[in-house]
């Protein structure tokens, strides 16, 4: 239980500020856009990926490693949300982002445990 509490506070603080560096970095000049949109689709990737990965136990540990190894494959696959949520206004990529991002995690059921 303890473990468990630990896993789920370090993942709430992980993806805190993670975001929180992802804007900051929006503001750099020239490469801060880019740069951002990378970021935000690593996290999306993340966030698709943790649902399967939590009902496959496995520890942060082994989801951080995981992702790490394939961090080309989490890119792609996050960046349709993240193009999506800095295109267009607020509102509307929030609306959108809802829409897309059940279809994107579908797929993510489908992999097999490692």
């Amino acid at each position: 239980l303890i473990a468990q509490l630990s896993d789920l506070i370090y993942r709430v603080l992980l993806c805190f500020f993670y975001v929180l560096l992802s804007t900051i970095v929006f503001f750099i000049p020239i490469v801060g856009i880019p740069l951002s949109v990378v970021l935000v689709s690593w996290l999306y990737a993340f966030y698709c990926f943790e649902y399967i990965w939590t009902m496959q136990s496995w520890p942060l540990d082994r989801q951080i490693t995981f992702f790490e190894n394939r961090w080309a494959f989490f890119l792609g696959f996050g960046l349709p949300c993240s193009i999506l949520s800095h295109v267009f206004p607020v509102v509307l990529s929030a609306a959108l982002c809802g829409l897309v991002f059940p279809m994107v995690c579908r797929p993510t059921h489908t992999i097999r445990k490692h």
